[in-house]
């Protein structure tokens, strides 16, 4: 059972159903898996419980996926092809992810990574290191 759900991934960040739910599935796989290596197999494991026995770590680790899946997702999210037409993606705050500039996106996206990083850092494993995760800032 996933953390999150393409439904609470997309109430989460305004996305419409303009962007396929199978990217977004890639990004919250990626993101579930980081957020796994990070926090570790049984402390994953209890936040798919209906009733975590820590439901604090269950809900930061819920949040450091919705962060981390968003930040996978970002630069695919610039333009969407409907109906042979270009559309650009809708964020809350009332932008555009195409209006970005390449540097905006950048921070953005660290943004989003910091927020992840944050919300599972109490709850790293013995060896794990946020630094080290293989996670490249870029747009």
């Amino acid at each position: 059972m996933p953390l999150v759900t393409i439904s609470q991934l997309r109430a989460s960040f305004g996305l419409d159903e303009s962007v396929p739910d199978d990217q977004l599935a890639l990004s919250v796989s990626r993101a579930e898996e980081q957020i796994r290596a990070w926090a570790g197999d049984e402390a994953y494991a209890d936040a798919q419980q209906a009733s975590p026995q820590d439901a604090l770590r269950a809900y930061a680790l819920q949040d450091a996926v919705r962060s981390l899946a968003i930040y996978y997702a970002l630069p695919n999210l610039s333009l969407r092809i409907a109906g042979g037409v270009a559309q650009a993606v809708s964020m809350p705050g009332g932008y555009s992810v195409s209006d970005l500039s390449p540097s905006e996106l950048r921070r953005r996206r660290a943004d989003y990574l910091a927020a992840a990083r944050q919300a599972v850092r109490p709850y790293l494993i013995d060896g794990a290191s946020l630094s080290s995760a293989g996670i490249i800032i870029r747009a």
